[in-house]
């Protein structure tokens, strides 16, 4: 069974706020809505031509607070685990996604445009990370997913551009707990004319388990529906469904029939000739392209908005010097994540174009 929550209006924040302060003003709402952002994040914008789109399995990053739900090397009084370490990861954090930004766009020290964040411990996490970041990189507006009873994860979406609507789409099964797939309607074009593309959040079950396919089934086929419902309403919608899906192209039944970003030519070019690895997480030495991009057609057919490139962000530091995902251990301190971030740049045309 499959319930949906009523549609939100996510309105802008205004913060009445000194230039010296820097603070990061909070706003709730059911789903954890937060205003990332001073008050310099709120004027007016303008369409921008090119976006970049990052999603990222972050890898166990839990806050500095011991709630219970931890793994066990990140509480008790034996763990390593530390504010100081913490603080370390969020300054990781920041560095991998400018890293990445730069890779699709060339962009320096810039963050992406929309942020896609899987394995993050809840909201105070997003808020630690918000809050070391200068009033140029803040993001404005982020959604958190709730987080499900006695999960220690959640998604997050942090987005540059203006929020205009966020559906919280859960999934019920008979014993297992599975993660809601977020619906965050994001406004690319201008004010006065507003421009939706629908981001779709998810972080599947992984296969640590029993019939854990069976879930990924139900999981599947609950965005299928949603992507359907989406369809029939809004046929030109843009439309991206991105995260960790822990499962490659090979075993999806029914989102086979969208474009994916492990299908395109630019990395396939790349991928022959070893300038791209052959997915986003190892595991036992070997490739698995487990985090996706699906994609609307209509974002490949050269008007409008379009992918314009796709990649694996596979660069040092995030990777070994063997090449692999430099994993985070809470042990020695080091490493950045056991996935590396995937990304795309979209880019807007002009009617004339």
């Amino acid at each position: 069974m499959i319930k949906r929550r009523a549609m939100m209006r996510i309105k802008r924040i205004r913060a009445l706020v000194s230039i010296a302060a820097l603070a990061v003003f909070l706003f709730f709402i059911p789903i954890s809505c937060i205003g990332c952002s001073t008050v310099f994040g709120f004027s007016s914008w303008e369409s921008p031509k090119t976006l970049s789109l990052v999603s990222y399995n972050t890898q166990t990053f839990f806050d500095a607070i011991e709630d219970g739900q931890e793994f066990n090397g990140f509480k008790g009084s034996k763990s390593r685990w530390s504010p100081e370490r913490y603080k370390v990861r969020l300054n990781r954090l920041r560095e991998a996604l400018m890293i990445a930004t730069e890779a699709l766009t060339g962009d320096i020290n810039s963050l992406p445009d929309i942020l896609i964040l899987q394995e993050i411990e809840g909201e105070r996490v997003i808020n630690d990370f918000c809050r070391q970041l200068s009033r140029k990189e803040n993001y404005n507006y982020a959604v958190i997913t709730p987080i499900e009873k006695n999960a220690a994860f959640t998604t997050a979406l942090l987005s540059k551009l203006p929020i205009l609507d966020v559906f919280i789409h859960r999934l019920h099964t008979e014993k297992e707990s599975v993660r809601p797939l977020c619906e965050v309607w994001i406004n690319i074009g201008s004010e006065e004319y507003p421009e939706p593309l629908v981001v779709f959040s998810t972080h599947w079950k992984s296969k640590l388990g029993k019939n854990t396919a069976e879930i990924r089934r139900m999981q599947e086929k609950q965005v299928f529906q949603k992507i359907q419902e989406l369809k029939k309403t809004n046929p030109d919608i843009h439309y991206v469904i991105c995260g960790d899906f822990n499962q490659p192209l090979e075993e999806f039944d029914l989102l086979t029939e969208l474009p994916n970003s492990w299908n395109r030519c630019e990395y396939l070019r790349a991928l022959s000739v070893n300038a791209q690895p052959g997915g986003s997480f190892c595991y036992k030495g070997n490739w698995q392209a487990i985090d996706h991009i699906f994609y609307s057609e209509n974002l490949s057919d050269n008007k409008g908005l379009d992918i314009e490139h796709f990649a694996v962000i596979a660069i040092p530091p995030l990777i070994t010097s063997a090449g692999k995902p430099n994993a985070y251990s809470v042990f020695s301190g080091k490493g950045y994540s056991d996935h590396l971030p995937i990304g795309v740049r979209l880019k807007k045309y002009n009617s004339e174009e």
